[in-house]
């Protein structure tokens, strides 16, 4: 059969490689199947949807597969709708967002089958049966509606073996789309999967909690937590290396120091076994972080740490569930910018949490600007339905009420907020580096205090209507500094996906 694969990336976004769809391309073409990625990375105009369905049509697909998260969802459907008025082909999806809300997904009418959960069984038993003229709709893992009637299967058990799976198909989606995404010299990549934490902001208790009621299982036997082997991770970088010139792995774990021991003994392989241009990058808890692990991802070329701190105040970080306080989060901070990454230490943040007020958000600030973490990334918090933040939120009565939760719109909070509060968010993504450089021992304070005071002057509702001379101002210090090259803090990256990245002047981008 020829599978279609359609992934929606928001334009605003930096494009990077959809590893779902590449590691399910890969085992549908060890069967014989031949399959072609279209990723759409524009805005989603009348211009635009035609050229997407003319070159859906010139591949002539027998399925269409779609893989997305929940910030896509809408996109994803104007496409869908699209390819079904010009394709007479059936059409499953699959991905985070079907998986966490299927029933959503299933009423929506834009799909004839739903892959629910991890896909590498289902998928290719699913595109099997349409290849042979049987019906899929009874294979585990696929939902589907037909003449008013659903039919909702189980799910597969988890895959436990992940060096069995087949390595990522990196050419799904063409040459010229692997060029833009290894432009740098960088590949995303992954090496194990799941997460033994509960945070109240997550989608992975949702995920756990799926799988538990569908299988029949209690949670602590599932085999939520898995993880590849050392050897067969070293395989795939050598082989990204040699055939594309990959210069650095960007592993997406959210907890690659999970296993301590795979970690050092990883460290020692890619040390031993990697070309020494080669280096990589990793994400992971700051907890499974001290002085050996630290030292030991330097020594092996790890460029890069990327640990989730999420907010610097105890009494948020409770209400998030996070394991780690305050207290722990600035002594590993402290010990990751000690040793020293070529491309430095980066957090990820959450701004306007329920209850939160504005000295706790500044208390997130300033914990990142004192240990002068290189990249500080923060999204305003969005929660997902059916986590136990959006039941607080709901319990609370802290929805503003303006309308549905859209996922998509990082930088706009859906929450209700004291004055205070609403205007230093509406404000954030304009002048967050401002309180950096306050807060920062970097010697600034008095360069952006009187801005900041000025800022905090104007309220909610009246910050687009009088910004742009306090902006054109906050830019010529910032410029000022960078001539002078004077450290300093300022945003890298701004759009509706990436609008909260501020840098560390001096500090290389990726």
């Amino acid at each position: 059969m020829k599978i279609l694969f359609v992934f929606y990336e928001i334009p605003a976004a930096p494009p990077s490689y959809p590893l779902g769809p590449g590691l399910l391309s890969a085992l549908l073409r060890r069967e014989g199947h031949e399959t072609r990625g279209l990723h759409v990375h524009e805005e989603l105009t009348e211009e635009a949807l035609a050229g997407i369905a003319e070159q859906a049509a010139a591949f002539g697909p027998d399925l269409l597969a779609y893989s997305f998260s929940s910030p896509s969802f809408p996109y994803i459907g104007l496409i869908a709708e699209r390819l079904r008025a010009a394709l007479d082909v059936p059409s499953v999806c699959g991905g985070a967002h079907p998986t966490l809300y299927p029933d959503e997904t299933l009423a929506s009418g834009l799909f004839d089958y739903v892959a629910v959960g991890e896909g590498e069984i289902s998928m290719p038993a699913f595109v099997d049966a349409l290849a042979s003229g049987r019906d899929p709709a009874g294979v585990p893992g696929i939902w589907s509606r037909r003449d008013g009637r659903e039919v909702r299967n189980r799910l597969n058990p988890l895959v436990q073996d992940l060096d069995g799976l087949a390595h990522t198909d990196y050419e799904l989606f063409g040459p010229e789309f692997l060029e833009k995404t290894t432009k740098d010299g960088w590949l995303r990549a992954i090496s194990s999967r799941g997460c033994p934490y509960s945070c109240s902001y997550c989608h992975t208790p949702l995920f756990r909690e799926r799988y538990s009621r569908h299988i029949g299982l209690p949670q602590s036997k599932l085999g939520y937590l898995r993880m590849r082997g050392v050897d067969d991770m070293i395989d795939e970088i050598n082989a990204l290396a040699e055939r594309y010139g990959v210069t650095v792995i960007n592993f997406m774990d959210d907890l690659f120091c999970l296993n301590r021991e795979r970690t050092l003994r990883f460290c020692d392989a890619f040390e031993t076994r990697v070309p020494g241009h080669v280096g990589y990058s990793i994400q992971t808890h700051l907890l499974h972080m001290d002085e050996e692990v630290a030292l030991r991802l330097r020594q092996s070329r790890c460029l890069r740490v990327v640990v989730g701190l999420e907010s610097g105040s105890d009494r948020i970080l409770k209400l998030l569930r996070r394991k780690a306080n305050v207290a722990q989060s600035r002594a590993k901070l402290e010990l990751l910018a000690a040793t020293g990454y070529r491309l430095g230490v980066w957090t990820l943040n959450m701004l306007g949490m329920p209850t939160e007020t504005l000295d706790e958000m500044l208390q997130t600030l300033a914990l990142n600007a004192q240990v002068l973490a290189d990249r500080v990334k923060a999204n305003v918090f969005t929660p997902y339905p059916g986590s136990a933040m959006y039941a607080f939120c709901e319990e609370h009565d802290l929805f503003d009420g303006s309308g549905s939760v859209e996922f998509q719109d990082r930088w706009v909070t859906k929450l209700r907020f004291p004055p205070a509060e609403y205007a230093f968010l509406e404000k954030f993504y304009d002048i967050g580096h401002w309180y950096m450089n306050r807060l920062a021992p970097l010697g600034l304070e008095q360069e952006f205090s009187a801005l900041i005071h000025e800022a905090e002057q104007i309220g909610p509702g009246q910050w687009d209507g009088a910004r742009h001379d306090l902006l054109r101002r906050g830019d010529a210090v910032c410029d000022r500094l960078a001539r002078h090259d004077k450290q300093h803090y300022r945003f890298v990256l701004q759009g509706k996906v990436t609008a909260g990245t501020i840098g560390l002047y001096g500090c290389p981008e990726q």
